[in-house]
C-alpha cells in the first residue's frame, strides 16, 4: 500500500469519526429538555394565613378578589430593608398585618403525569 492511499483511508476514517460524533452530539442535544423559570412578581395586599398556616391569602393591586397560594415557614422572604432571610418568623404575616402591602414572585407548576399543576411562592417581601 502506498504512503498516498494509507493517508486517505486514515483522512476518510477520521472525517468519517468527526461527522458522525457531530450527528450524534446534534442527535442527543436536541432531544434534551431544559427548564428555565422567571417568575411573575405580584404587588398587592397580604389578606391573612390558613388556620394552619400553609396558605397565604393575598389580593394583587387592582385586583377585586384575592387569590390563596401554598406557604410554609421555609419560604425565602425579605424584609422591608432588603435584607434576605431563608424561614422564621414573617413579621409582615401577622394578624395585625392584614391589609399591608407585600410583594410576591410566584411561578406557575405544569401537571406532570399524576401530579397537579399550582402556583408556588418563591419569594416574599415585606414592604413595612
Amino acid at each position: 500500500m502506498s504512503k498516498t492511499n494509507f493517508r486517505l483511508i486514515w483522512t476518510s476514517v477520521a472525517i468519517i469519526i468527526l461527522v458522525g460524533s457531530t450527528a450524534v452530539g446534534y442527535e442527543y442535544g436536541s432531544h434534551r429538555t431544559t427548564s428555565s423559570v422567571t417568575p411573575q412578581v405580584l404587588i398587592g395586599k397580604f389578606m391573612g394565613l390558613g388556620i394552619g398556616g400553609n396558605e397565604l391569602a393575598f389580593q394583587p393591586l387592582g385586583a377585586p378578589n384575592g387569590q390563596s397560594y401554598a406557604w410554609n415557614d421555609s419560604e425565602i422572604w425579605y424584609s422591608a430593608k432588603g435584607v434576605e432571610h431563608v424561614g422564621g418568623a414573617v413579621p409582615c404575616l401577622t394578624k395585625s398585618s392584614a391589609g399591608k402591602p407585600i410583594t410576591l414572585a410566584v411561578i406557575t407548576v405544569r401537571p406532570v403525569q399524576h401530579e397537579f399543576g399550582t402556583t408556588e411562592i418563591i419569594w416574599l417581601q415585606c414592604h413595612s
